[in-house]
């Protein structure tokens, strides 16, 4: 599954803000933003780094049930909640 981001002007765009996903799925989030951050999915503790304009690539195994929060760290924004069940 690969679920593509977009922040610009500090506002998210994305398909849902709420994104259902089987447990023992790959996911890979997609973030392009215009400020440099990293992006942090939590409860995974994966995080990388994203360049302005550039796509930054996170991917993983959604292997915890839960409900987890995706943001970019810095700026405090939630970019999107994963649901993993």
């Amino acid at each position: 599954m690969t679920i593509d981001v977009t922040v610009s002007g500090g506002k998210v765009s994305t398909a849902k803000q709420l994104v259902d996903v089987p447990v023992g799925s790959p996911v890979e989030l997609v973030v392009t933003s215009d400020v440099a951050d990293h992006v942090h999915v939590h409860g995974y503790d994966e995080m990388v780094d994203v360049v302005p304009g550039v796509p930054a690539r996170v991917g993983f195994i959604a292997s915890i049930p839960g409900v987890f929060e995706v943001e970019l760290e810095n700026a405090k924004l939630r970019l999107l909640q994963l649901r993993v069940q």
